[in-house]
């Protein structure tokens, strides 16, 4: 069920399409309206206007921020947790407390037994990883079934194939893909690439892009430019709050 702070003959600000779910130790996601947030499991603390995100199994977790009219395709699965690789062994039992995943006699005791090297092992771990949140920025798009590790932050502009694994950062205006992530090609020339990154067009109220010809990356620019000129005002987004396990809309006040 949808809530939203609009009244009733107003356009629904925030959509919830499907079984969306704060999961993850996550209480509370504000977002810039309008947003809509298709069914996942989520963990995000702020989204920006104009994106929309989730479906298919969606599992978005340790995300800082995920910035403005950006576009992320079904299936994503950020933050998801990862395991030691160049252990002997890779398995939780080695590292944690195990016994609620695996309620047996001999778990337990072997945790008793060998607590302090299991705590040891995974402390080194845990020191070895970029812990950081992931951040997403303006104008990306993310296609379907995209991985992305933690601490990675993906540049404004940038453009993620279909499938991929990334593994660390993603620099504006770039398209990357593959196993893992691959730099594929820049979206733009440099000097178009350094405008965009000066006018920041997503911070305006969507005036900014009145007369702008999308398929004309120059000539775009330049009606921009004038578009600010001319007194293109600064968007300031209506902020909600999802709230609850299965979220409710609600006011946010800061």
């Amino acid at each position: 069920m949808t809530e939203t702070t609009e009244s009733s003959d107003a356009p629904v600000a925030v959509r919830l399409i499907g079984d969306v779910k704060l999961r993850f130790g996550c209480t509370k996601i504000v977002v810039e309206e309008p947003v809509e947030l298709r069914a996942g499991l989520y963990d995000v603390r702020r989204i920006g206007a104009f994106t929309f995100l989730g479906g298919e199994q969606s599992v978005i977790r340790h995300v800082e921020s995920i910035g403005r009219f950006c576009m992320i395709g079904p299936g994503a699965q950020f933050g998801i947790t990862q395991h030691p690789g160049d252990h002997l062994s890779a398995h939780i039992i080695f590292e944690y407390d195990a016994i609620g995943t695996f309620p047996s006699e001999q778990v337990q005791r072997y945790w008793d037994r060998n607590k302090e090297l299991a705590m040891n092992a995974q402390s080194k771990w845990m020191s070895s990883r970029n812990l950081d949140r992931i951040v997403i920025g303006n104008d990306v798009w993310i296609g379907r079934g995209v991985s992305i590790m933690r601490g990675c932050k993906i540049g404004d502009g940038a453009i993620i194939a279909a499938s991929s694994v990334v593994t660390k950062d993603v620099e504006p205006y770039s398209v990357v893909g593959g196993v893992p992530a691959k730099m594929i090609r820049w979206r733009f020339p440099e000097d178009h690439r350094r405008a965009l990154a000066k006018l920041k067009w997503w911070n305006y109220n969507l005036e900014v892009m009145d007369g702008v010809d999308v398929t004309r990356i120059e000539s775009g620019i330049e009606t921009i430019e004038a578009n600010i000129a001319a007194g293109a005002r600064i968007h300031t987004p209506k902020l909600s709050a999802l709230r609850g396990s299965t979220p409710r809309v609600t006011n946010y006040a800061g």
